[in-house]
């Protein structure tokens, strides 16, 4: 159980999940960092980029007020107040401002201040430059709620992965030595320059560097400030025990992130300070990329193993202070991607377990186990956690790996390492040593964490299912025919698409065709289109969010920053792309049935098909039934997983057509969160059976909801058919019974049964270990259930923080027995 001060956390801390369009708890779109971001950019008009950036950053963290509340001992927020949500107005999407100033989570005060804010970024924002910079028809398409492609910038920020060995072994004072030292240089070489190329060069580092100096200097004074403040408090205080407490937290803060830390204590608080700063504050960033018991462990090992000065209890509540920190984050989404992160909002993502880079053997070790103690005794749905399974693994830690996903937490999920390592190789052109540090970047996708931190957002994604329905279509969207879809969205977006819904290229009217791979060619042909159309945009977005996103603060944590004088954003990145492709299975499903009852038992004809997709398939439930009943992806039918190893195959071999903004092809991966929900909604009816609005498939790979009908083992056995190291992740859902694994032998079964299905290379696997008495209890008393947390897709969320179509949607998965 929590200590009581976790506990106290536990009830007064606010996190953003979102649920339904709206958030579980009051919030409010903050205005001070947008306040003080605009003052200084209208104060440095016509100094360098770069500069202006820092200085915007520096008067945010200058006049950022400061709290610490009664339970905290890791101290810090990138807003002035828990419910408060900042937004990078800079980098943001203006259309999804509108939606929070008109939705009453703006304060009433703030209104005025708002809309001016918002008319001076208009011209400016990146949202506007990308906007300026595409056809307005691409424009169009991109932006219409995410339905063909997700490939524009204000809604999820960049990534950023910095070289974490800076602040934790170096420091920042060693880092502003040597950035003076730099800069000095820097002025002495302008000082001798004679023009051309090499005087350019030097200008533009010498406004690099003095940009991280300023930016460096400002998170020290607000380090320096919270020490103060947390001595101030505690000269007040009465208890002696928080007085100590406090004037630790005082010690801390004077002494890191300036200093590498000497204690666990500091080690957390130094990452804490630094995150908050180059994640949040700087740049609204998504997910997270960390291996929690790697960077932490040389603290851990040395207060708790070897010095014995800390207990590991008292460990315990700091790490659990820490997620708890981390469930507090939130992100100002507009309203389509609240729609696609229920029971979430930040998707903060940690990865623990794995091997060591240098000579790959097991990196568990106790901070391991302690962890998964933390998440087993906090019952919390967010921060997620990756266990990185392989081989060799430690049998005590790997224990206790299942012990808590069978305990019904929905996590860690488990990711195959030696699968992920071979294709960030393979692939991406990664070192074995590199490719061995992999932690998970965004939900579910792997990441090197050494020589190549990111700083772009390296994710984009294409939706199969409606090039699918494009491909029977003639490549128009027949939902934009309906006039009660009109003028929906956002904006007119969906009112001027629907004067012309021809969004694809011209694939043939599909009720003439007479052959199967009329079918195939024509679905290849939209998706190769939305594929080449979303990865345009996005290398246009992302070469304006390096020219006018410049990261000062961040660049100090990056090697090859420091070393080429240079803002991080202004330096190549060896690319990582991928494409995320949520409804794949959906349209392996469809394509299975027409092939199997049109083309080959010829029980219907393709104009027969269409009719009754045009009609949602009213006045042909009969046929329905059949196209429901037809042969299913995740039955271990190999005719049926022919159909599904070409689509997953095709699309990653299309995905090598089509580069990145550094000229680096995407790999393909099965990232769903709630769009099971929300992309369902944007979809007609299919040739699966599927109605109009009712959900997609919930995983990558997983079979669709009670379309699995021959064991869990089938369906490992036809996910375990694609090869994992030729896509960049898939995740695989199940649901068990939990009283299929209770017990001793219940753990071990399990624990025998995910082996296999990793030795057969499943890339990923994950379990809700709960039956759906339970589940349908919850929905009528959500007050018994206040802990329950399901395993949606690349998250986990509280089951009561759902809205009923996504807990319907677990509800209706699959409840397998193991036997």
């Amino acid at each position: 159980m929590p200590s009581a001060r976790i506990q106290q956390m536990q009830k007064e801390h606010c996190p953003k999940y979102h649920v339904g369009d709206d958030f579980v708890k009051p919030v409010f779109l903050s205005v001070l960092r947008s306040r003080y971001y605009t003052q200084s950019w209208k104060a440095t008009e016509g100094e360098p980029l770069s500069i202006r950036r820092a200085k915007a950053f520096a008067l945010y963290l200058d006049n950022l007020p400061l709290f610490i509340r009664p339970f905290e001992n890791i101290v810090g927020f990138h807003a002035e107040d828990p419910h408060a949500l900042p937004i990078s107005i800079e980098g943001w999407e203006q259309r999804s401002t509108a939606q929070y100033l008109n939705s009453k989570r703006c304060k009433e005060e703030d209104l005025e201040e708002w809309k001016e804010i918002v008319e001076y970024w208009k011209p400016r924002s990146l949202g506007t430059i990308v906007r300026n910079n595409l056809d307005e028809r691409d424009w169009l398409v991109a932006a219409a709620s995410n339905r063909y492609m997700e490939c524009l910038p204000g809604e999820t920020g960049s990534r950023t992965m910095p070289d974490h060995d800076i602040y934790m072994n170096i420091g920042l004072n060693k880092v502003l030595e040597g950035l003076r030292e730099k800069l000095a240089g820097l002025r002495e070489e302008w000082a001798a320059a004679t023009g051309g190329t090499d005087a350019i060069a030097t200008r533009h580092k010498i406004n690099d560097v003095t940009a991280m100096i300023i930016a460096c200097e400002a998170v020290l004074r607000w380090t320096n400030r919270f020490s103060a403040f947390a001595r101030d408090i505690a000269e007040k205080e009465q208890d002696p025990q928080r007085k100590q407490e406090l004037m630790t937290i005082s010690s801390n803060m004077g002494w890191v992130p300036a200093n590498p830390p000497r204690t666990f204590w500091e080690a957390i608080q130094s990452h804490w300070t630094c995150f908050l700063a180059y994640h949040l504050i700087e740049m609204m960033c998504h997910g997270t990329s960390l291996r929690t018991d790697q960077i932490f462990w040389p603290w851990y090992e040395k207060d708790v193993i070897v010095d014995k000065t800390l207990p590991r209890e008292k460990a315990l509540d700091l790490i659990e202070e820490y997620l708890l920190h981390i469930d507090e984050l939130g992100r100002p989404a507009p309203v389509h991607r609240r729609r696609t992160t229920q029971g979430n909002s930040y998707l903060a993502t940690y990865t623990i377990g794995g091997v060591k880079p240098e000579d790959g053997s097991d990196a568990c070790n106790e901070l391991t186990l302690l962890i998964l103690d933390a998440l087993d005794d906090l019952r919390v749905s967010h921060p997620d956690h990756k266990f990185r399974w392989h081989p060799n693994v430690n049998p005590k830690v790997w224990r206790r790996v299942v012990e808590v996903v069978r305990s019904g937490l929905g996590q860690p999920s488990i990711k195959n390492d030696p699968v992920v390592i071979d294709g960030l190789m393979d692939h991406y052109g990664f070192t074995l040593e590199e490719a061995r540090s992999w932690a998970v970047v965004g939900c579910h996708s792997p990441s090197p964490t050494l020589h190549w931190g990111r700083t772009r957002r390296d994710a984009w994604a294409v939706r199969s299912i409606k090039a699918l329905e494009l491909a029977l279509n003639d490549g128009v969207d027949p939902l934009l025919l309906n006039v009660e879809t009109k003028g929906t969205g956002t904006d007119d977006v969906f009112q001027i698409l629907a004067n012309d819904p021809q969004i694809g290229p011209r694939t043939g009217d599909a009720s003439k065709f007479t052959t199967f791979e009329q079918v195939l060619d024509a679905y290849r042909e939209q998706f190769r289109w939305a594929l080449r159309k979303s990865a345009t945009i996005k290398s246009i977005y992302e070469y304006w969010s390096a020219e006018t996103l410049k990261r000062p603060f961040a660049s100090c944590l990056f090697h090859r920053s420091l070393e080429a004088g240079r803002d991080i954003m202004s330096l190549p990145e060896k690319g990582l792309p991928w494409v995320n492709e949520p409804g794949t299975v959906d349209t392996v499903d469809a394509l299975i049935a027409l092939k199997k009852l049109v083309f080959e038992d010829k029980k219907h004809t393709m104009e027969q098909v269409m009719n009754a997709l045009k009609t949602n398939w009213e006045g042909y439930e009969e046929m329905r039934q059949e196209f429901i009943n037809a042969p299913k992806w995740g039955n271990n039918d190999d005719c049926a997983d022919a159909i599904g190893k070409y689509v997953f195959s095709a699309a990653a071999e299309d995905m090598c057509g089509v580069k990145d903004e550094s000229n680096m092809s995407p790999m393909r991966s099965g990232g769903v969160v709630t769009r099971m929900w929300s992309l369902g909604s944007q979809v007609g009816a299919l040739p699966n059976g599927r109605k109009a609005g009712d959900p997609i498939a919930d995983g990558g790979i997983s079979p669709h909801a009670n379309y699995d009908r021959n064991g869990p083992m089938a369906a490992v056995l036809s996910a375990a058919k694609i090869d994992g190291r030729k896509q960049k992740s898939d995740i695989f859902n199940q649901k068990l019974a939990p009283a299929s694994v209770a017990g001793e032998a219940g753990l071990r079964k399990m624990q025998t049964y995910i082996e296999a299905a990793l030795h057969m290379g499943l890339d990923m696997i994950q379990f809700n270990v709960v039956d759906a008495k339970t589940l349908r209890d919850a929905q009528a008393h959500p007050e018994n259930h206040q802990n329950l947390v399901v395993r949606i897709s690349g998250f986990n969320a509280h089951f009561v923080d759902l809205n009923r179509f996504v807990q319907d949607s677990v509800i209706e998965r699959t409840e397998h027995a193991l036997v």
